[in-house]
């Protein structure tokens, strides 16, 4: 009997199919609860890391918020200063002013906490500056208008003693002299128009004063005008002032 036979149709293998039978070490495998630890551990990081900023965000906005509420405290405290300030004489609004703004400042920043109070701190430091700018501004403009005051007074008071006929000439002449020196002492703290105005007022004053002194003295009006006419009279202090009388000033005295 013949025993059939059969090409092969494809190549032989040059390794055989069978599987090693010892375990194979797999590196990635391995590291993988360790990978997936590790990423667990960045995640909860990251979360961690939000939430505190998040929280910080949190604080310093109330910090701002409870900040601004105390500094618009302190800007309404220091303005109600200078409002009050504005009834007093120069030195009792400074000392009223200065003092208060240090105490207004120390009650704004009652309860805050730390980020409130360095937040407090910067606006408080913006707004003095800014009140005390005003206050000053104030302060000057009062502390002039007292001296203009204070001007004018001894300026009525040198008038009345020099144009008062039943003084002696040497006391008229000291309270007309006392007058000009007011006038001369406030060229620093007046305007220099407000000056002017008072050496003009001083000797139209006491001139007119003069002149109805006289008359009430039993001179006639005639011979008072004559002198003011010819700028030349008796009277001492009179006489003296004829030069600084202009014709204007005259005319309204006669």
């Amino acid at each position: 009997m013949k025993i059939p036979t059969y090409a092969r149709q494809t190549a032989a293998p040059r390794s055989g199919g069978g599987q090693f039978l010892t375990a194979q070490l797999n590196t990635g495998a391995m590291m993988a609860p360790a990978n997936a630890q590790r990423a667990a551990f960045q995640q909860l990081s990251s979360t961690a890391a939000n939430v505190s900023e998040i929280a910080f965000k949190k604080a310093e906005v109330n910090a701002q918020t409870a900040a601004l509420a105390a500094a618009n405290t302190f800007q309404v405290e220091l303005e109600t200063l200078r409002e009050q300030s504005k009834q007093m004489t120069p030195g009792d609004a400074e000392k009223l002013y200065m003092e208060g703004s240090v105490l207004a400042e120390n009650r704004s920043a009652i309860g805050l906490n730390r980020l409130g109070r360095n937040e407090f701190k910067r606006r408080a430091s913006t707004i003095r500056s800014q009140q005390q700018l005003h206050f000053l501004k104030e302060s000057n403009t009062r502390y002039r208008a007292q001296a203009k005051a204070n001007m004018i007074k001894n300026v009525d008071e040198g008038a009345r003693i020099s144009s008062n006929l039943s003084l002696s000439d040497e006391v008229r002449m000291e309270g007309y002299i006392a007058a000009r020196l007011s006038i001369a002492n406030s060229l620093s703290t007046v305007d220099a128009a407000d000056a002017a105005e008072a050496e003009l007022k001083l000797v139209e004053t006491v001139a007119r004063d003069i002149a109805y002194g006289l008359v009430s003295d039993s001179a006639s009006p005639v011979a008072v005008i004559s002198q003011f006419s010819s700028r030349e009279s008796s009277d001492h202090i009179l006489s003296k002032l004829f030069p600084a009388l202009s014709n204007a000033q005259i005319e309204s005295i006669t």
